[in-house]
């Protein structure tokens, strides 16, 4: 379980995550593969119409560095993007490394998690997204 407030301020919690699947990326702004990465996180994000939600978590970083890099590429985040402030929800999830991805099923439960860049050719992934 966990609780976070995004950057603009709104507040977000695995429950208020459950009812619809969803999928969060723990990045960092000094990682370059997140930097690749995160275009590709908006083009699904822009492709399913809602079926989806989407989490960005800024961990491993400084708040002022995460919200510094999404205001100076405000076009790629069309997503909510929050700050893991002590790295106490990356911990709780086991993030080993930027970027890691997790999708959620419609209860919160973890469905299948990607470790670098490629996640849209994970299998499980593309499995899973397809079934919305």
């Amino acid at each position: 379980m966990f609780q976070l407030k995004t950057l603009d301020g709104q507040r977000v919690s695995s429950d208020s995550l459950k009812g619809r699947a969803a999928i969060l990326m723990f990045w960092a702004s000094w990682c370059e593969v997140c930097k690749k990465e995160l275009p590709n996180l908006k083009t699904l994000y822009e492709h399913q119409n809602g079926k989806l939600q989407f989490l960005a978590i800024g961990f491993s970083d400084e708040e002022e560095d995460i919200r510094g890099y999404v205001e100076s590429h405000e076009g790629t985040f069309s997503f909510p993007v929050a700050y893991d402030a002590g790295d106490q929800i990356s911990q709780a999830f086991r993030v080993k490394g930027t970027p890691t991805f997790y999708l959620l099923n419609a209860k919160g439960e973890v469905v299948a998690s990607h470790l670098g860049a490629g996640f849209l050719n994970n299998r499980n992934f593309q499995d899973f997204i397809l079934s919305l």
